[in-house]
């Protein structure tokens, strides 16, 4: 579904390209009116887009399906990228997680003979 615009809204634009069972909005948010908005979609599907009311709010999907991206105000939100004002109401396809890392240094019998410097002077000063 593409809309674009509404009551007393100018020069907005919804364009879909190569997607289906997408949702792309420009203009009128609600009663307020909305100018110079641009919402599209690109290889995508099942999205929904939201520009508007702005002024100067661009808002879209590149290959990505799944996703809600809103821009309200004035500035560019793609695929939930554009700081204030663009929405990450549902992104479902997204995943985030924690990496932890450990250090640890395992002490065994060296067989084999000292294989550091610091192992060397210690078995050196030792033996003296």
């Amino acid at each position: 579904m593409l809309s674009a615009g509404g009551p007393g809204s100018n020069l907005n634009a919804a364009i879909n390209t190569g997607g289906g069972d997408n949702t792309v909005s420009a203009g009128a948010s609600g009663s307020e009116p909305g100018n110079l908005n641009a919402g599209f979609n690109v290889f995508g599907n099942r999205n929904t887009v939201t520009a508007g009311p702005g002024p100067l709010s661009l808002a879209g999907t590149v290959l990505r399906n799944d996703l809600t991206v809103t821009r309200t105000n004035l500035g560019v939100a793609i695929n939930n990228f554009g700081g204030s004002g663009a929405s990450e109401a549902a992104s479902t396809s997204r995943q985030s997680g924690t990496v932890r890392t450990t250090r640890y240094r395992a002490e065994s019998d060296n067989t084999a003979g000292a294989s550091t410097a610091s192992e060397n002077k210690k078995r050196h000063s030792d033996s003296e």
